[in-house]
């Protein structure tokens, strides 16, 4: 191995048996070849670290530890120390790269002698199979002007420019240590502190419009994923860690701007992230109570329209009603309100299974809206369990506003659609809700 240019690729694994492999390969088939693979166990109790632990004994390139269980950020943290690189890569064990990431990333670090490069990203939903691509995970026409930059070249925009996520950035290691940069031992947003303190301290950064990295949504056994409202407000002790750092290094008046839009943006991510209406509610009251007055936003004024809504309106209901309105979605489930009119107040509900069941929790939460029907083709099951769900043979004995379809699969959906309109319901009173 070429040790003066090796890269160590730190992956912290959990329960990622199904995905392990295909990750692991992905990796060993990088044209460019002088990389160490440290892939860190974060307590499975599935069979991922067994998996790992065979490849390992295939290639000398690939190590395998265990850690104690104490989230991404902390077996990120134990990589690091254990790393041997010149250059550092944090991916993830249920994602993928392209073969050419490696090489690409470390060409562009050499030859503008950069402390990070960043690239793009695909998303792939595990439920779909859809391969997409976001405009967030690199924003290209912020840095467009410029083929290397630091933060003061964007001081209104550093913290707009990539997500703080760290699988589309590749780290020379010198720096990271010469700044004492570390991941938080935090449940989730354990890499806010690590990526943007590192964006604001880079001397040079480069980057490359080109996806390298694809990252798998839906995985139920991500380190991330969904959380409750108590999960949700570690975004909060990251940014403060951030905000501290930045007072400490005289930093926060020079990117106090986009350090505020990174605040709003943030909250309203942690929102989206929410299960049900009854952990949204809670952390949208979090977020007026204790956020908004901890950094000094309540009076704030800001151009976006979703960021100016956060901070004039104090109920959740409310917010969700004119977010939803606008096109903008908050919360994966329950807010179609986009689709009605302010008429339309009694609603009936078309689906009982998990999407219909938590718009179903959502609606009745809100207040907005009147539930007066709930309908299921598997009814008899649904009343076994407790719900209050009746055959779809009585929709047409309900005076309702709108009738909301609440069904994932889109096939499933326009079945259910065509049916109700044989029942002599008028289309423009069906809503086709799918969680997208």
């Amino acid at each position: 191995m070429k040790n003066e240019k090796l890269v160590s690729i730190i992956t912290p694994c959990y329960n990622s048996m199904q995905f392990i492999s295909q990750y692991i390969e992905s990796v060993k088939a990088q044209a460019y070849p002088w990389f160490e693979l440290i892939l860190v166990d974060d307590g499975s109790t599935d069979d991922t670290y067994s998996i790992a632990y065979n490849y390992s004994k295939d290639d000398e390139r690939i190590n395998v530890y265990h850690n104690t269980g104490k989230y991404a950020g902390t077996a990120r943290n134990y990589g690091l120390s254990l790393s041997k690189g010149e250059y550092v890569l944090f991916l993830d064990s249920d994602d993928w790269i392209a073969p050419d990431m490696l090489e690409k990333m470390v060409s562009k670090a050499e030859e503008s002698n950069s402390d990070i490069v960043l690239c793009n990203a695909a998303y792939y939903d595990n439920d779909s199979g859809i391969l997409y691509y976001p405009g967030f995970v690199l924003r290209t026409e912020l840095i467009k002007c410029f083929s290397t930059f630091n933060a003061y070249d964007v001081p209104d925009h550093i913290f707009e420019i990539t997500t703080p996520a760290p699988w589309n950035k590749l780290f020379r290691k010198d720096f990271i240590v010469k700044n004492g940069i570390e991941f938080q031992s935090l449940h989730r947003c354990n890499d806010e502190y690590f990526s943007n303190m590192s964006l604001v301290l880079a001397e040079t950064i480069s980057w490359i419009p080109e996806a390298y990295v694809f990252y798998r949504t839906n995985n139920t056994n991500s380190l991330q994923g969904y959380s409750n409202s108590v999960d949700s407000k570690d975004f909060f002790y990251a940014l403060l860690e951030i905000k501290n750092q930045l007072l400490k290094r005289n930093l926060l008046k020079e990117f106090g701007n986009s350090f505020n839009k990174k605040v709003l943006l943030t909250a309203l991510g942690a929102l989206n992230r929410q299960a049900d209406y009854s952990d949204f509610s809670m952390l949208y009251k979090f977020i007026h109570d204790e956020v908004l007055s901890s950094f000094e936003l309540k009076g704030y004024k800001d151009s976006d329209y979703i960021c100016s809504l956060i901070l004039s309106v104090t109920d959740p209901g409310e917010f969700c009603f004119y977010s939803s309105k606008n096109r903008l979605d908050y919360n994966r489930y329950g807010y179609p309100f986009r689709y009605l009119d302010s008429t339309d107040k009694r609603i009936v509900i078309y689906g009982a299974g998990k999407v219909g069941k938590r718009v179903y929790t959502s609606l009745r939460s809100n207040g907005l809206v009147q539930i007066v029907g709930w309908f299921d083709e598997n009814y008899e099951e649904c009343i076994k369990d407790g719900l209050g769900v009746s055959s779809p043979d009585e929709i047409g004995n309900v005076d309702f506003d709108k009738l909301i379809i609440a069904i994932k699969n889109c096939n499933v959906s326009e079945k259910v659609r065509k049916m109700i309109i044989s029942k002599g319901i008028p289309e423009h009173k069906i809503i086709c809700f799918i969680d997208n």
